[in-house]
């Protein structure tokens, strides 16, 4: 856990500002240059527990699902390029038609009506170009894909971002 020291604040002269933090009950970290294979939902990662650097990471998923994403790696210490917020999803991919306004749209479209293709959800979320809490959790909803959602439920029809 975290254990935190705070001092008397009428005692401060700025150098104490920072709270002294304990990680000795946090997560081990693995050997040096290593990372322990991360859970992939709906899935399984092939790779032994224990990554060595430069090991891409390898997943079956489960019948019905589907892997979507970059390939990853193991860089060092349980990071992985090219994003560790990116990894590997296993996700259910269904047909092309949708009711209504496409809420429940998970089929695999993945352009725009101009052509374009669509961007990765995750990317567009971990770039920061977007204003605000809510359309940043919206951007994290749809996925390590770039196949058109209606996040939420609340557009006309399933869409995407282009660059």
């Amino acid at each position: 856990g975290i254990n935190a020291e705070y001092g008397d604040p009428s005692q401060c002269d700025g150098k104490d500002a920072i709270p002294a933090i304990d990680y000795s009950g946090d997560v081990k970290e693995p050997p040096k240059g290593s990372c322990y294979a991360p859970t992939v939902a709906n899935g399984r990662v092939l790779n032994g527990q224990l990554m060595r650097a430069g090991e891409t990471l390898r997943v079956a998923c489960s019948p019905g699902y589907t892997l979507v994403g970059a390939d990853s790696k193991c860089e060092i210490q349980n990071v992985f390029e090219p994003d560790t917020r990116r990894l590997p999803e296993c996700v259910v991919l269904g047909g092309e038609d949708f009711e209504g306004n496409g809420a429940t749209y998970n089929g695999a479209l993945n352009s725009a009506y101009s052509g374009r293709v669509c961007d990765n959800w995750l990317e567009l979320a971990h770039t920061g170009r977007f204003v605000g809490l809510d359309k940043g959790r919206a951007l994290i909803q749809g996925g390590n894909h770039n196949y058109c959602r209606n996040i939420g439920g609340n557009d006309f029809t399933p869409s995407c971002y282009t660059s």
